[in-house]
């Protein structure tokens, strides 16, 4: 009897360490096909991390967000452009490096001309280091725009972030080789301009119509570099939800 009531409290405490263990354990969803796992736990931690340092990135409401759709044509024999598709409804966009256009394989190197213009709910753009072209208008009238990585930009065409009022910071990085006119009319933009960009490659009216004329030359303004509550180590983007930590990274 001693051995089986020694072996009884064993299974009861189990149970009691898988019961408060389970308070953090994975809870799984599935939404139109696609399986995604959250910790109640994490997301505590997430919504801390989002309240001590709101200023330096965001953690948004992955719930709520619609991701982009893109579509691509071939400028070249191995390089293409991108637009988004679901203009109306994408809140974040994160465009790949590469795409197949007719079973083949094309780099994305640039944004179109009117590619993003007019995304009424698009909050996050990352772009990746393939492209180092932004066509003209490209991201016009994006009135809830507030993040954009030029990481590897090369060239920004005329009209480029024009009516984009919620963009309140945009970094110019070295990379830059040429800046078209009016690039930031009818905003009120922060501009940091990195140390080592050739100010010749500003067009005379580059900054023109932008209400803030203080342009932040030489500059080493840097978005703190967020770490991510769910995969624990800093990154552009959390591998399991896709979430954008930190746009501006040079």
């Amino acid at each position: 009897m001693n051995r089986i009531g020694k072996v009884s409290r064993i299974i009861c405490g189990i149970i009691v360490f898988v019961l408060f263990a389970g308070l953090g354990s994975l809870i799984v969803s599935v939404t139109d096909g696609n399986v995604y796992a959250e910790t109640q736990s994490l997301n505590a931690r997430a919504r801390n991390s989002a309240t001590a340092a709101a200023q330096d990135f965001i953690v948004t409401d992955t719930a709520n967000e619609v991701n982009g759709e893109f579509s691509f044509l071939s400028v070249s024999e191995t390089e293409c452009s991108v637009k988004l598709v679901n203009k109306s409804t994408a809140t974040k966009a994160v465009v790949p490096s590469s795409a197949i256009i007719g079973g083949k394989e094309y780099i994305v190197t640039e944004v179109s001309a009117n590619g993003f213009t007019s995304a009424a709910n698009l909050v996050r753009v990352y772009l990746p280091k393939t492209i180092d072209k932004i066509g003209n208008t490209a991201f016009a009238n994006c009135a809830k725009l507030q993040r954009i990585s030029l990481a590897n930009i090369k060239t920004i065409g005329n009209n480029a972030f024009y009516r984009c009022p919620s963009l309140t910071d945009l970094v110019l990085p070295r990379s830059i080789e040429s800046v078209g006119s009016y690039i930031l009319r009818n905003n009120d933009t922060q501009v940091h301009v990195r140390e080592g960009l050739n100010e010749s490659a500003l067009s005379a009216n580059w900054n023109t119509g932008n209400a803030n004329q203080d342009v932040d030359y030489n500059s080493t303004y840097r978005e703190q570099r967020a770490t991510c509550s769910i995969c624990s180590y800093g990154s552009y983007y959390c591998i399991t939800t896709g979430d954008i930590l930190r746009s501006e990274l040079f």
